[in-house]
């Protein structure tokens, strides 16, 4: 969900992380329970962390700049507040997510 678009994220941008685990079943029925909270299209689901386990991180859309992300994460329902989401750089996640899948990191 969104690898794409991490991908053709601007790197200068922003992020909201929404929360990280490894139970598969756990971030599906997350996942699922998000969908009624917010637009599916602005989740991102990424591997954080070459694994046994596959760490998975949950990331909500992308915003030019710092001030714009932090509006966003003020104005996410309560519900979403459970894992304490806070704002991170695109440049970070592109970071992660290319270091576990692989893929060099310039």
């Amino acid at each position: 969900m969104g690898a794409q678009r991490l991908r053709d994220a601007p790197t200068d941008g922003y992020t909201i992380q929404l929360m990280a685990g490894a139970d598969a079943d756990y971030l599906q029925t997350y996942l699922s329970a998000l969908t009624d909270s917010v637009e599916s299209d602005m989740l991102i689901v990424y591997r954080s962390l070459e694994s046994a386990s596959g760490l998975h991180s949950v990331v909500y859309g992308t915003f030019t700049g710092f001030s714009e992300a932090v509006r966003a994460l003020d104005s996410l329902p309560p519900e979403l507040s459970r894992y304490r989401p806070y704002v991170r750089s695109l440049r970070v996640v592109r970071a992660e997510s290319e270091a576990a899948a692989g893929v060099g990191v310039d």
